[in-house]
């Protein structure tokens, strides 16, 4: 699928060009039976998604019976501009950047993988005409802002004050990453800066890079309006699509505390499931819900949006049986984790550890919405949660729900197998029919430490999709085309017969009596050969019992018997 847009205003945004690449999916074989061997597919797009899928491969026997849609995703994404934030630049030190006029820095670190517009970066430079770049060859920008989007030698770049400035002439350029992961943020810190060729400062702005959000702020103190043309925005690694501040663009404004962020819209139909995910709970207690053994709280608060598989909530529910849900008619989840996906009274839910669990023997649930918007996180921790029946095996984990991003976390301090139920780690859509889950954790004995993991939406956009049909229509064809009679004076015992299907292969079949068979007569007995798949095919065969011969005496003949009186 190729979208193109050219000169559209989405509210204050303004993209042009190509905002998705063509692509294709190739190498899948349908149908397939159920059995069939792992597929390799390729795609020219950014991701595959889809029931069975992992990375590259498609599983038949993962996906299970049906028609199956896969997916690729472009790596194209596209953001909201927001601007209802709080304007709070972060105090930083950081490393100094010392840059004469018109000249870009040589290659910085970002501290951590910084997605921009789907591409993953972990380096950027800084240019001395306000802004930074993830194109170590980009121009220094001089001298002026130019318009976004525009293929020119100003590209793949996040600009706070694109303009003609003078590094030298006053003030300091500093960056620095701060906090820990997953949330560490990049401070490119632009202080007292000039405009050229003057000794007299008036721009101060703060580019902030939001690890795993990747969310992009710009808290800017003071741009002084000296008449020189100023672009505000950030732009593709093409020059084709970018995104401004309705009057910013390429135009003469001055601000003073000004916040504006630039959100990654991900479309949340499916996800993707990082098991290399830091493991960092947050120490947050939170408002405590009391749950007694197989009970569904009340509803509660997110505290902001939160989209999940393509649906909003702004409410939630916590199972005393290991998971929350949105779906206020959700069942308890009694008594041990179920197979993901699956249409019950189960989904719509994250399951941290959907088991047979207890609070009511102890430990406790909390949950606190932090931050401020848009990036606010829901925290709901469950500490020290016995499994039913065995108080020594506790379970302490977080669930963590991200706004903007619509990441969701799952932080395991310690999951404990009690060796009777089982327990389920994964999220689940309303319907029960798409869901993405850590492999042997699904409806399996497991345990784990100090484990992270996070399911995050796909970025961009689908630009292909294939279907592979997954199906066994075809009936076990009886290795012998008839069965013969099984004529026996006395007893038959069980022979074996077979029967070769299309995917199971040899298939023995399964008579309808017991054998041995000793009742005089005939006995029909029919075979079954049943492939699983509900394709079943029959046999039938005649077991003849006949007694035709007498008795034959053991002794040739019999001796008289003499006797006075009696024998």
């Amino acid at each position: 699928m190729l979208r193109n847009i050219t000169n559209l205003i989405l509210g204050s945004v303004m993209i042009s060009g190509s905002a998705l690449a063509q692509c294709t999916i190739s190498g899948e074989t349908s149908p397939v039976c159920p059995n069939s061997a792992v597929q390799t597919l390729s795609t020219t797009g950014n991701v595959l998604s889809g029931p069975g899928v992992s990375g590259n491969t498609f599983d038949p026997a993962i996906a299970g019976l049906g028609t199956h849609t896969i997916e690729a995703y472009s790596n194209n994404q596209n953001y909201t501009v927001f601007q209802g934030g709080t304007f709070a630049p972060t105090p930083s030190v950081g490393t100094a950047v010392t840059l004469i006029d018109d000249q870009t820095s040589g290659t910085l670190p970002v501290g951590f993988t910084f997605n921009f517009f789907g591409v993953d970066y972990t380096d950027f430079v800084i240019s001395s005409n306000g802004f930074i770049s993830f194109d170590p060859g980009v121009s220094q920008g001089c001298c002026s802002g130019q318009t976004f989007p525009a293929a020119d030698m100003v590209n793949n770049v996040i600009a706070w004050a694109w303009k003609d400035l003078y590094p030298p002439g006053s003030g300091s350029i500093t960056y620095e990453t701060v906090g820990t992961a997953p949330n560490r943020v990049l401070l490119v810190t632009f202080d007292n800066q000039s405009p050229c060729c003057s000794s007299t400062g008036g721009n101060t702005s703060q580019i902030k890079l939001f690890e795993t959000s990747n969310i992009i702020e710009i808290h800017t103190t003071i741009i002084t309006a000296n008449g020189n043309v100023t672009t505000q925005g950030i732009e593709n690694a093409a020059g084709t699509v970018g995104y401004t501040v309705a009057g910013r663009n390429s135009a003469t404004f001055g601000l003073n505390n000004d916040y504006v962020a630039f959100i990654p819209n991900f479309g949340t139909a499916d996800y993707l499931v990082d098991t290399a995910f830091p493991y960092a709970p947050w120490p947050v207690m939170g408002a405590a819900v009391a749950l007694s053994d197989d009970q569904v709280s009340g509803v509660l608060p997110i505290g902001f949006s939160f989209e999940f598989y393509g649906a909003t909530y702004t409410d939630f529910y916590i199972s005393s049986n290991g998971f929350i849900s949105f779906d206020p008619t959700v069942s308890e989840g009694c008594c041990s984790g179920g197979v993901l996906p699956t249409a019950d009274a189960v989904n719509n839910a994250i399951s941290y550890h959907w088991n047979d669990l207890n609070p009511t023997s102890g430990g406790t649930i909390e949950y606190s919405t932090i931050g401020v918007a848009p990036q606010r996180k829901l925290i709901v921790t469950f500490t020290g949660i016995p499994h039913f029946g065995n108080a020594a095996l506790l379970n302490t984990a977080q669930i963590v729900l991200n706004e903007s991003s619509n990441i969701v976390e799952i932080h395991s301090t310690e999951i404990t197998d009690d060796g009777v139920s089982v327990g389920t780690q994964g999220i689940e859509d309303a319907s029960g029919t798409n869901a993405h889950f850590v492999t042997g954790r699904n409806s399996a004995a497991w345990s784990v430490t100090n484990d992270g993991v996070a399911f995050k939406p796909l970025g961009g956009s689908v630009c292909a999709t294939t279907t592979i049909v997954v199906e066994d229509l075809v009936a076990p064809v009886a290795d012998l085309a008839s069965l013969p009679d099984l004529p026996a004076a006395c007893q038959v015992n069980e022979p074996t017969y077979t029967a070769t299907d299309l995917c199971a292969g040899s298939i023995t079949g399964v008579p309808d009596v017991t054998f041995p068979i000793t009742t005089q007569g005939t006995t029909v007995v029919t075979w079954t050969y049943d492939d699983g798949n509900g394709n079943i095919s029959t046999q039938t065969q005649n077991v003849i019992i006949t007694d035709i011969d007498a008795p034959v005496a053991d002794l040739a003949s019999l001796p008289d018997l003499p006797a006075a009186c009696q024998v």
